[in-house]
């Protein structure tokens, strides 16, 4: 272990055959095809013109880079390395990599953007039927 901010962030190799977490180890098939398949599903979001909103690329290319970095973790070195541990003492949070921050921040930004944009549809739909738009 390599401390980076003292024992709150240090560097810590740690080999993931699973998920997020280390959830599900093994099936290394089955969760390229997941990531494939998410990968593919982004990028039609991205491309298809119906979620432009400030920063959509940004968010989904965040998805996508990380999908694309643990993807090729899955299929040259048969797992994904994760090296970041952060947490205070005994109390860790689970080792993750840069690619899971870049899913992680993607995903949120896309979701507070949705839940931000339903709430707007929502709210100026009794205005527009009024005719005061």
């Amino acid at each position: 272990m390599v401390p980076l901010l003292g024992d709150f962030a240090r560097l810590r190799y740690v080999q993931n055959a699973g998920t997020a977490f280390g959830l599900f180890q093994g099936g290394r098939i089955l969760l390229m095809a997941i990531s494939i398949f998410s990968a593919a599903v982004v990028v039609y979001l991205a491309v298809s013109g119906r979620y432009r909103f400030r920063g959509s690329h940004v968010a989904f290319g965040l998805v996508l880079g990380g999908a694309l970095g643990n993807l090729v973790d899955r299929f040259w070195l048969r797992e994904v390395v994760d090296f970041i541990d952060v947490g205070i003492g005994p109390h860790r949070w689970p080792t993750f990599n840069v690619a899971d921050i870049g899913i992680t921040l993607g995903v949120i930004y896309l979701a507070v953007a949705f839940l931000v944009g339903e709430r707007r549809a929502q709210g100026e739909a009794p205005d527009a039927e009024r005719g005061d738009a």
